[in-house]
């Protein structure tokens, strides 16, 4: 199924006072398999 097809996922991520894990959390987050995501920091 291509990311067009996919439903659209968003994620939230808050990152109060966890400065130092911020890079790493979100590339976490872009280094799923799903392509079709909507991602917002809180």
């Amino acid at each position: 199924m291509s990311a067009e097809q996919s439903p659209l996922v968003a994620i939230m991520m808050p990152s109060m006072n966890h400065e130092r894990f911020v890079v790493e959390a979100v590339e976490s987050v872009f280094a799923q398999g799903y392509g079709n995501l909507l991602f917002q920091e809180a």
